[in-house]
């Protein structure tokens, strides 16, 4: 009889026990469901690019030397680099564009370095990677677009586009 009496407060403690660990779960599920909200876009100052310089260097308002963030700095002078540097010149010479820093605003050259829109939303740097322009160079700490980069760069692997013809 005696191990009746403590069965009932045993079979209490093992509910609340069991309780509290389900409901952990309902919460963590809950949770996982709906994510925190996502950060907001990082602000972007628009302008107007004065001259293209190279394929990977660019004038804006006020004759500020500029140059994409997470793209080689190809100085070869070849077929690719003449075919980006005109391709560059036709999308963004003159043009509007949406400038985007990343947290480090000067790179080692003292150019200021920007993700580039178009005014429509084309990722400028992503497109040179694409069609094979240019490598994807990530350097920490600058690598918000690290991802969407470097799938730009196998994608043009896979396809053999621009620098990657011959790889």
């Amino acid at each position: 009889m005696r191990h009746k009496k403590h069965s009932v407060p045993l079979r209490i403690f093992t509910f609340f026990v069991f309780s509290s660990i389900l409901s952990s779960f309902f919460l963590l599920e809950k949770s996982l469901a709906n994510p925190r909200e996502k950060e907001s876009p990082p602000p972007r100052l628009t302008t107007k690019v004065k001259k293209v310089i190279d394929c990977s260097t660019f004038l804006i308002g006020g004759g500020q030397r500029s140059t994409f963030i997470g793209i080689s700095k190809n100085q070869r002078k070849n077929i690719v680099s003449n075919s980006c540097f005109n391709f560059l010149k036709k999308l963004i010479e003159g043009q509007t564009v949406k400038l985007e820093i990343d947290k480090t605003l000067i790179d080692r050259y003292g150019q200021v370095q920007y993700y580039v829109f178009l005014e429509d939303g084309t990722f400028v740097n992503l497109l040179l990677i694409i069609r094979g322009f240019t490598r994807a160079v990530i350097k920490y700490p600058n690598i918000r677009y690290q991802k969407e980069l470097q799938n730009a760069e196998k994608l043009a692997k896979k396809h053999s586009k621009g620098i990657w013809q011959n790889f």
